[in-house]
């Protein structure tokens, strides 16, 4: 699981700390210092999924700084754990998605979701799956091309900056809603990608194009498609 840099600079490093920081700031309040927060405690599985994500983007960094100093033996055995926690991403955040739809459910209302309302509800839903197919999909196609640094790096880039959706909702709906807070971060760490790229080699890399096309059709798919209501329909039984 590389995260082999764009370029022998510190871009993919930046990079990868600016999506920590949007993690750090959108998980705050409720995970990582909720002890002086006074939120409620966590579910066994929300807990897990917590401490994965908080691993993986801790393997994300640590993979940059390896990538950048040659350490391709060490880069190539942490990847294999890095895979796992993946797997453990992905499969807790499937449940966690499915819990929180049969919750609301089984509460009858939608305003103890958030007090947003039913359209947050479905919104929420939207923007967890939609994150999970788009990380899911980057990452399959990054280790495919594992052997291809200059694109399996910037799929790995775009992989994990499409895990931030719900780390920007909470962001978002903090300072100023916006109508869909992942495809505006993903767009943000796109353009920048996009930029670098032109300033590296004169033009976008295909990597950057096609992994950026997929993203954010996937977003914007699920959110058009009314995915957030039917899967809501199908937990509610």
């Amino acid at each position: 699981m590389s995260v082999a840099a764009t370029s022998h600079s510190r871009f993919p490093l930046v990079f990868g700390l600016a999506l920590t920081a949007v993690l750090l700031v959108g998980f705050g309040p409720s995970f990582f210092f909720r002890t002086w927060t006074g939120r409620p405690t966590l579910s066994v599985h929300l807990l897990v999924h917590g401490m994965a994500a908080t691993a993986w983007f801790a393997v994300f960094i640590t993979q940059v700084v390896l990538a950048a100093r040659g350490k391709l033996q060490w880069h190539r055995q942490l990847g294999m754990f890095g895979i796992a926690v993946a797997i453990t991403f992905v499969v807790t955040g499937l449940q966690s998605t499915w819990s929180f739809a049969r919750q609301v459910a089984a509460q009858g209302h939608f305003v103890a979701a958030n007090g947003s309302g039913e359209t947050f509800v479905y919104w929420a839903i939207a923007v967890s799956m939609g994150g999970l197919v788009v990380f899911t999909g980057l990452l399959s196609t990054a280790l495919y091309f594992r052997k291809r640094p200059d694109v399996h790096g910037r799929l790995m880039l775009l992989a994990t900056a499409g895990l931030l959706g719900p780390a920007a909702a909470r962001i978002a709906l903090r300072f100023a809603p916006l109508p869909n807070p992942l495809l505006a971060f993903t767009s943000v760490f796109l353009i920048a990608l996009i930029i670098r790229d032109i300033r590296a080699r004169g033009r976008p890399h295909i990597a950057t194009i096609l992994g950026g096309i997929f993203e954010n059709v996937t977003i914007v798919s699920f959110f058009l498609s009314g995915f957030g209501k039917w899967y809501y329909t199908l937990a509610a039984g």
